[in-house]
């Protein structure tokens, strides 16, 4: 029994290289409305302004400290 988990052939072409808020933006500059987001992951949007500034503040922060 394989414990790996499979992965799935994508069936968009497009090469997006940036989001902001529901859109994703390829290459070419296409602009998509980015309606799947994902699967299991918390649909917020990409590059919300808030979020970013917040993760780049926690980021200079310690990510783990031992309760010993």
């Amino acid at each position: 029994m394989s414990y790996i988990l499979g992965t799935y052939l994508r069936s968009v072409k497009e090469n997006f290289v940036k989001g902001k808020g529901c859109y994703l933006y390829t290459d070419k500059g296409e602009k998509y409305l980015d309606f799947v987001q994902g699967i299991a992951v918390n649909a917020l949007g990409h590059n919300h302004e808030y979020l970013v500034k917040t993760m780049k503040n926690q980021a200079d922060k310690p990510w783990h400290l031992s309760n010993l």
